[in-house]
């Protein structure tokens, strides 16, 4: 089974390879790594069924959401093939932090966003780097691309565990309704 990654903001999860309202399992963040349980099927014949038009470009995957397997169809061509792991690990925590963020639309000065900013600067306080020269004074950003010109992937990725796993403590769990814009 390959694994791959969502490549778009919001892919819907389906019951079934077709494009209808009431067959959406969930809706998958970008990033989000999957299992294709199946290579899709070579282009056919172009049929002009409805059907068949609707059900070409469909993979069966497998996915962990909220610590459910779930099992369905999605467009294989809004999937793709995962970077290394250190740049999976930067990816996540900037989606996690995107949807944490509400999605791009909350303000730094505003409640609850200020807190976010403030765990962050207290955190960056306590983060042991290694040894490897990073200033603690700098944006997260920034240290993470100036240690990554000089450091092994291998080094960082204590790094990127320990501010992800600061943050899952941290985080409170809060609901809402899907992106309004999703992909197929």
């Amino acid at each position: 089974m390959p694994k791959l990654r969502v490549n778009t903001e919001g892919l819907n999860l389906r019951r079934t390879p077709q494009i209808k309202q009431d067959n959406i399992i969930a809706v998958l963040p970008l990033a989000q790594e999957v299992d294709v349980l199946e290579e899709p099927a070579p282009p056919r014949q172009r049929i002009r069924s409805r059907r068949s038009q609707s059900t070409q470009g469909f993979v069966e995957i497998t996915t962990n959401v909220d610590g459910e397997l779930l099992r369905g169809f999605v467009k294989a061509s809004l999937l793709r093939t995962p970077a290394s792991t250190l740049k999976e690990a930067l990816i996540h925590e900037a989606v996690q932090q995107w949807i944490r963020f509400d999605r791009g639309n909350g303000l730094e000065h505003e409640v609850p966003f200020f807190r976010f900013v403030g765990e962050f600067w207290q955190r960056s306080a306590r983060i042991s780097m290694g040894g490897i020269g990073i200033s603690l004074g700098q944006p997260l950003s920034y240290r993470l691309s100036s240690g990554m010109r000089s450091t092994p992937d291998s080094d960082l990725l204590p790094l990127m565990r320990s501010i992800s796993a600061t943050q899952s403590a941290n985080a409170k769990t809060t609901t809402g309704a899907p992106p309004s814009h999703c992909s197929v």
